[in-house]
Formats: C-alpha cells, sequence, structure tokens
C-alpha cells in the first residue's frame, strides 16, 4: 500500500513533454508546454525584435543592469560599495550604490540617489543605450536638457531653444494664416 502511494507522488511530480513549436523559428521540438521557445538564443532573438519594434514605436524600455554597473565602474565603484559622485555638469553630489547577490558576487542592481542616467546624445536622437553614451546627472540638469545636446548653462543651449522656439512660433503663425 505504501508503495502505491509513493509511485503516486512520483508521476505527479513529472512535467509532462509534449511536442511544441518554437514562436521564433518555428521548429518542432520537445518540452514542457509551457515553453514558447527552443532554445535561449531564440528566446533573446525576440526579445531583441520586440524591443527594436518598441523602439520604433517610441516606447522606452529601462537601462540593462549590465550597462549600468558599467557606468558605475567607470566612475570607480565597485560591487558591494556606495561612492559618492558628482553630477557631470554642475557638480551636484549623488550616490550610487552597486549591489552584491546573497552569495557575494557582483549582481547586475546599481542604485542611484540624487542623480539620474543622462544619454549624451539624447535617446530622441538616435543616442543608445550603452555604457559610453551614458553619465549622471543631477535632476535638474538631466530634466533641463531635454532632448538637446547642449547643457542649459551654456550659451549655446539657450541661443538653441531661442531658435527652435522662433522655428516653432512661424510654423504657427503659417498655419494660422
Amino acid at each position: 500500500m505504501a508503495d502505491r502511494r509513493v509511485r503516486r507522488r512520483r508521476q505527479t511530480g513529472r512535467t509532462k513533454m509534449t511536442s511544441l513549436v518554437c514562436e521564433q523559428c518555428e521548429v518542432r521540438f520537445v518540452g514542457r508546454a509551457d515553453r514558447r521557445f527552443c532554445s535561449r538564443a531564440c528566446y533573446d532573438n525576440r526579445v531583441a525584435s520586440q524591443i527594436q519594434a518598441d523602439l520604433d514605436r517610441g516606447v522606452r524600455h529601462s537601462i540593462r543592469g549590465t550597462v549600468k554597473c558599467a557606468v558605475a565602474a567607470r566612475h570607480g565603484c565597485e560591487p558591494g560599495q556606495s561612492l559618492e559622485v558628482a553630477c557631470q555638469y554642475c557638480d551636484a553630489r549623488g550616490t550610487i550604490t552597486w549591489w552584491l547577490r546573497k552569495d557575494g558576487s557582483a549582481s547586475d542592481r546599481v542604485v542611484l540617489q540624487g542623480l539620474e542616467w543622462d544619454h549624451v546624445v539624447p535617446w530622441i536622437l538616435g543616442g543608445g543605450d550603452d555604457a559610453d553614451n551614458l553619465v549622471l546627472a543631477c535632476r535638474y540638469c538631466n530634466r533641463s536638457r531635454k532632448h538637446w545636446q547642449r547643457h542649459p548653462k551654456t550659451r549655446d543651449f539657450r541661443r538653441e531653444k531661442l531658435r527652435v522656439g522662433l522655428q516653432n512660433a512661424t510654423k504657427s503663425q503659417r498655419i494660422s494664416t
């Protein structure tokens, strides 16, 4: 009697393998019913194509953890360390923290306090989310730059903002007349 109970538990613990079709490459494979891709490569390709489609539609994604780690390392921060760093533009102070996993290895989690990730070449103008295009900026500097490539405290920025404003004003006058 005890043998039957043990056998039943073992059978219910197993996952049923079924014949499936990969959503990315449309190849048949055998796997659990909840799997949608035949390999990690197909999954990565699907995710990359979805991200590109979202970018084409204007949908934003968060910056990858590996890129954040590269920026943290560039500023001299090591895994498991908190470091005080300055804004790229105005020298306002903030903290960058690179977390560790429970086993002591480096994680992809980098947290900023008092600073934000800023794209040197704005995302809307074709700048990517790679480590070379990211700097640390305080909230004021990051938000006031918007999609301009120059910083608001420089004379060129004010001139560019004035030029864009004048162009928009002349367009609206043309439309209304």
